[in-house]
Order: C-alpha cells, then structure tokens, then sequence
C-alpha cells in the first residue's frame, strides 16, 4: 500500500516539492542573514550523526562552532567520518556516543557517566529502516523503539536532569511518508499481520509529528520549543538500501544530504522566535495531513503519549 502511494507521489504536484527542483524554488525566498553564523557556546545534541543528513548537520554545525554530542550506531563508520573534517586538537568539541535508540536505557545510562552542558540543542535525526522484525528489550519493534521511544525517553531523562538549557529547541525530523499513513497503535509490534518496513517507518513518522504538537503543549510553560520538519526527498544511501524501486525512479530528482539539513540548521540557529508545535518544510510551516484518512482522534493521540511515558519510566527504573 505504501509502495502503491510512493508511486503516486512520484506522478503528483506534491513531489515538485519535495525534490531539488522544489528546494531551488523555495531557496529564492530565503533570507540566509537569519541565522545565527556562529553557535559558539552552543551546545548541540545530534542523533544519527554521521550518515547521510546527519552527516551534514554535523558538518555545517562544527563550522558554526558549536559543540556537539553525537550519538551513532557505527563507531568504526563515525569515527571514519568525522575524521575527515574534525581534528581532536580544534577547539570546537564534538563528544561521540556510540549505541542504539533502539536500547535506550544504555544510551541513559551512557550519558549519566558524562560531564554535560545543558543542551541548547536536540536534533533527532536518527531513523533507520530494518528489512526483519527486530524487537528491543522491553518488547517494541526496533523503527518504533529507535526513532520515536528512543528520542521521547531521551528527551524526557534530559529534561529531568536539568540538561536543557532555556529556550532549548528539540528538532524531530520526519518525512514525507507520514503524509501516507493514519497512526496505528493496536499493532505496533506486528504480531498480528507480517512484518513491512515502509508500513513501520511511515507509522513512526507520523507519530513523530503528533508528538511534537503533544509535547509543545504540554510543556507550554517550560520555554521550549519544539519543532518537526520535512526534509524532502533526499538522495542517501539508506533511501537506496531500503526503497531501492523509488530510489531508481527518483534518483535524478533527489535533494541532496545538505538541502534536506538546510531547514535543520536553519531551525537551530534562526534568531526569531518560533511558533512551537509546527510541522515545518523549507523553512516555511505546512500542513500535516495531504488526505483525509490520515487524521488520528484525540484518544489515539493520548494512548500514543501514555505508551511514551510508560517506556520513560520502565527505562528509568531498570538502571536505577
């Protein structure tokens, strides 16, 4: 069904958008003296750092001078990659963590044995596909318990440790995929029908976006801001890996790691106040729904935030 809509999109208005024909249009209105050229003394966390538009989030946010926690699944590939540009000896700090959202406890647990600033930054990028079923330790598929449990209970611990700093920005990176797809919660670990990976994904980036709005209001009162955006059809090697028939189709038309990054970085470092809770794409707020079907009711909205806050608290108390 996923496949038979990506199709769709690649014939439709929509995807003029989304591809690098669509970044170069709306780049004509945008106002580059915006951002802040320097973060220095900015302290960043990044979470799938080191492929594809992560990569270039941490490219463009070492050249600003911020300092940067990155946490990343691949050491030998992080370290790899980040010697490229990075030298030990520069006075901008870039601190690796190596593990899976997928083990969020491990990664709490990890960050409790840092010395850490209060974040005036999180991006969370993180978002691999999986070809199997995989289940994490407390039961919930990998796509599920990586890029949305993970990020929530990362959050969560952060907050309660006094480790965002005021007016901290929390990025979740979606993607166009949750146009496709209303949240289902009732089987989330597919146990009742065969695994699908796009079905997986487009599921978890439409929680991503519901989150965001939750979480803005939510914590309307604690100046932050919360944020998800729409990176755009970009040209990695995971979209090659893991839809090698629309990668194939599409492939001339990608944008590239940095275009998808741009509304990223511009989000961290633009000097306005933003609305928070909105769904951004291009540096511009849009729509999070393209059809009907896809909108969820509010008792799904709180079953979704019950689950995120009870895997918060499983995760706490199993290394305490």
């Amino acid at each position: 069904m996923i496949g038979k809509w990506l199709n769709f999109f690649l014939r439709a208005n929509a995807f003029k958008d989304f591809d690098a024909s669509g970044f170069g249009r709306h780049q004509r209105n945008f106002i580059d003296d915006e951002m802040a050229l320097s973060m220095k003394n900015h302290h960043v966390l990044v979470t799938g750092g080191t492929r594809g538009i992560g990569y270039s989030i941490l490219k463009e946010l070492y050249i600003r001078e911020a300092s940067q926690v990155v946490i990343s699944r691949d050491k030998k590939n992080a370290i790899s990659e980040i010697s490229k540009f990075y030298k030990k000896s520069d006075k901008v700090k870039i601190d690796l963590l190596t593990g899976d959202l997928a083990s969020y406890h491990e990664i709490i647990e990890a960050l409790e044995n840092r010395n850490l600033e209060p974040f005036n930054v999180l991006i969370f990028n993180a978002g691999g596909m999986y070809s199997n079923k995989i289940l994490n330790t407390f039961g919930y598929e990998h796509t599920l318990s990586s890029q949305l449990i993970g990020h929530y209970v990362l959050f969560r611990w952060l907050m309660d440790n006094n480790l965002l700093a005021p007016g901290c920005r929390i990025i979740w990176v979606s993607c166009g995929e949750m146009y496709l797809k209303k949240l289902e919660l009732d089987d989330l670990n597919f146990a009742q029908e065969p695994f699908d990976q796009n079905i997986a994904f487009a599921n978890v980036k439409r929680a991503q976006v519901i989150v965001n709005e939750e979480l803005a209001n939510r914590y309307s009162n604690k100046n932050l801001s919360f944020f998800c955006m729409h990176p755009g059809w970009v040209k990695t090697n995971s979209l090659r890996t893991n839809s090698p028939q629309f990668f194939k189709k599409a492939e001339e038309r990608l944008r590239t790691p940095e275009q998808g990054a741009d509304t990223i970085i511009w989000l961290s470092s633009v000097q306005k106040v933003l609305e928070s809770g909105k769904f951004w794409f291009d540096r511009k707020i849009c729509r999070t729904h393209r059809f009907f079907w896809t909108k969820e009711k509010d008792m799904e909205r709180e079953k979704l935030m019950d689950l995120l806050e009870t895997q918060y608290q499983a995760s706490t108390s199993i290394i305490q």
